[in-house]
């Protein structure tokens, strides 16, 4: 193995650089995976068009870009025994300390202390030790990796749809139809549920529709989006 890479490395706003940088050194209980497919997620893209939030990773001068991925695992840290070279991979870009308000309470998306992973837009990254004991899942023989990528954000709305309580004829409207927004209505209909998706874009509305959205909403079209909900609603009473 080379001791460079190649890696995406955010500069400014607009401003994304290929460069050579060093292969990360892999400390006890991490893995180094070599990337295989990288996603873009909307943080990247937003950070990308307006610059980042700050207390991120972004924030700082140069940054590895990228947080969802699929991968090899090419070396293990002393004391991981769940992986082995070769095995491939998927991590979720965060985890939880375990000990804080919050995750005693199992409210573990609202961790004060969480561990972060930035920086899949490169050739190899290295998963840190809480993120490899909690959040890195060996990817099921036959699943292509290209669908596991998307384990992270699709995990977001397989717990939005738990929260919710989303069933079998509830009429929901789910606002936007991005990538998140899709996923939303593509699992809700797989609960029975009717769905009603708003957007600004007719193009993601017409995604949405081939998704079996039940009825599609150009909110620049309607002068009352409210009330045109209400009225696709049962008695008019509004959604679910």
């Amino acid at each position: 193995m080379n001791s460079t890479m190649k890696a995406a490395i955010f500069k400014d706003i607009r401003k994304v650089v290929l460069e050579d940088v060093p292969v990360p050194q892999v400390n006890p209980g991490e893995l180094l995976i070599k990337i295989n497919i990288a996603l873009t997620c909307g943080t990247d893209a937003k950070t990308f068009k307006r610059g980042p939030k700050k207390k991120t990773p972004y924030s700082q001068a140069i940054h590895i870009f990228g947080h969802e991925y699929a991968g090899t695992v090419v070396e293990v840290g002393e004391g991981v025994t769940r992986f082995d070279k070769g095995d491939k991979v998927v991590s979720a870009n965060s985890a939880p300390c375990g000990y804080c308000f919050h995750c005693k309470r199992s409210e573990f998306s609202l961790c004060e202390n969480l561990t972060w992973l930035w920086g899949t837009f490169a050739e190899y990254i290295k998963i840190p030790a809480a993120i490899v004991k909690k959040n890195t899942f060996t990817i099921p023989e036959g699943v292509p990796m290209k669908h596991m990528a998307l384990m992270e954000p699709l995990a977001c709305v397989v717990h939005g749809i738990e929260r919710t309580g989303i069933k079998l004829g509830d009429t929901i409207v789910i606002n936007g139809a991005g990538p998140i927004g899709l996923m939303y209505v593509f699992l809700s209909k797989m609960k029975g549920a009717r769905v009603i998706s708003t957007d600004l874009k007719r193009d993601r509305l017409d995604v949405a529709s081939a998704l079996g959205a039940d009825i599609a909403i150009k909110v620049e079209e309607d002068d009352d989006i409210v009330e045109t909900v209400r009225n696709h609603t049962e008695g008019g009473k509004g959604v679910d």
